[in-house]
């Protein structure tokens, strides 16, 4: 069963998952951003699967930029998961935590970004939505979709599909991780996507 349209942006705001606090970098909380955000970048949903670098080229992102907000340098609820973002200090059309981004933006079957509202087209410019590299990946993860289910029972095709929308090996242990002012979502590591893989109940793709 392929899995929903990966590029469709939340029709609600994010729920957050974990709630890590006291680390003194924020890259720190890396591990944490990872499983928060299902290993996607949140501004322009790539998944670390389509990079050759992986999660090395993913990491800690401020919402509101270090430079207007030095305070919240470290604080879990001002960082999102995004790779190599250009966004700089240039301020947000609204916060990807607070609104849903889907109300705002959707990406056609020809890969090409669409504004809804006007802020949708300042989120757009801010990450280069549609940029010829990002639209070329689009569309080659949707025609991957299509061939998977024009032929479902071909094998080269499902090694490519679940390559293309698998989970990372990698998965984060949060369990193992001692955040040194603890994790205020108590019980969360138990639900990351580690716990559930080990227990079994994490599908081949997603």
């Amino acid at each position: 069963m392929p899995p929903p349209d990966p590029f469709a942006y939340p029709l609600t705001p994010h729920a957050v998952t974990h709630a890590p606090s006291g680390y003194a970098d924020p890259t720190s909380y890396k591990p944490w951003l990872r499983d928060e955000f299902s290993f996607r970048c949140a501004y322009c949903l790539a998944r670390e699967r389509w990079n050759p670098s992986g999660h090395d080229n993913f990491g800690a992102d401020h919402v509101v930029a270090q430079s207007v907000a030095p305070l919240l340098l470290t604080t879990y609820a001002n960082l999102v998961y995004a790779c190599n973002s250009i966004k700089g200090a240039a301020p947000l059309p609204w916060n990807p935590l607070v609104v849903a981004v889907g109300l705002h933006v959707v990406v056609g079957q020809d890969g090409v970004a669409v504004a809804l509202t006007v802020g949708g087209k300042d989120w757009i410019l801010a990450f280069r939505l549609n940029s010829d590299a990002k639209v070329g990946i689009r569309l080659e993860k949707l025609a991957t979709l299509r061939a998977k289910q024009t032929h479902p029972d071909d094998a080269d095709i499902d090694h490519l599909f679940r390559r293309a929308f698998g989970y990372p090996d990698d998965l984060p242990d949060l369990s193992v991780l001692r955040p040194p002012e603890g994790n205020a979502v108590a019980g969360s590591e138990s639900r990351s996507y580690f716990a559930r893989r080990s227990r079994g109940e994490l599908g081949a793709v997603y």
